[in-house]
C-alpha cells in the first residue's frame, strides 16, 4: 500500500507540472488573441505584473454584466471574500489601470466599479485561457476508454 502511495504522489507531482505548463502555452495562446486590443505601452506594463485568481474573478464578473457596471455589495455577494480583502484586490486592479471607481449621481455613497478597456481585454483573456483549458482536457478524456474512467 505505501509503494501504491508513493507513485500516487509522485504521478500527482508530474502532473501538477505538466498542467503548469499547458497552462503557461494556453496563455501565451490567450494573450496573443487579445494582444491587438490594448494598447503596446499597457500589455508591456501588465506583462510583469502578477495577479492572483480572485483578481480575475473579479474583472470577468464585470465584464460579465450586461451594463459593465458594478457596486461593492454587488461583488461582496457574488464572491468569497471578506470587504477588506475586497477592496485590497479593488484598490490594486485600479492602481493597475484595470478598473475604475466612481458615484452614482442618485446614490453618492454607492460605490460603481467598471473594467477598463485593459481590464476587460485581461477578463477576455482570462475566459479564453479556461475554455481552453476546458477544451484540450476534455479532448484528453474523450481519449481516455470508458472502463478505464471507472477506475478512476
Amino acid at each position: 500500500m505505501d509503494n501504491k502511495y508513493k507513485e500516487l504522489v509522485a504521478t500527482a507531482s508530474v502532473f501538477a507540472v505538466y498542467v503548469q505548463e499547458l497552462r503557461k502555452r494556453l496563455l501565451k495562446e490567450a494573450i496573443e488573441t487579445y494582444i491587438d486590443t490594448v494598447p503596446f505601452e499597457s500589455a508591456e506594463k501588465l506583462m510583469n505584473k502578477k495577479f492572483n485568481h480572485s483578481e480575475m474573478q473579479i474583472l470577468n464578473y464585470l465584464e460579465a454584466k450586461p451594463d459593465k457596471t458594478g457596486t461593492y455589495q454587488d461583488l461582496l455577494k457574488a464572491m468569497p471574500f471578506s470587504q477588506g480583502l475586497l477592496s485590497r484586490y479593488v484598490k490594486r486592479l485600479a492602481a493597475n489601470d484595470l478598473l475604475i471607481r466612481f458615484h452614482n449621481k442618485e446614490d453618492l455613497k454607492a460605490v460603481l466599479l467598471r473594467n477598463t478597456e485593459l481590464g476587460n481585454a485581461v477578463a477576455l483573456v482570462h475566459n479564453d485561457l479556461h475554455e481552453r483549458e476546458e477544451a484540450y482536457f476534455k479532448m484528453v478524456l474523450n481519449n481516455v476508454p470508458a472502463e478505464r474512467l471507472k477506475i478512476l
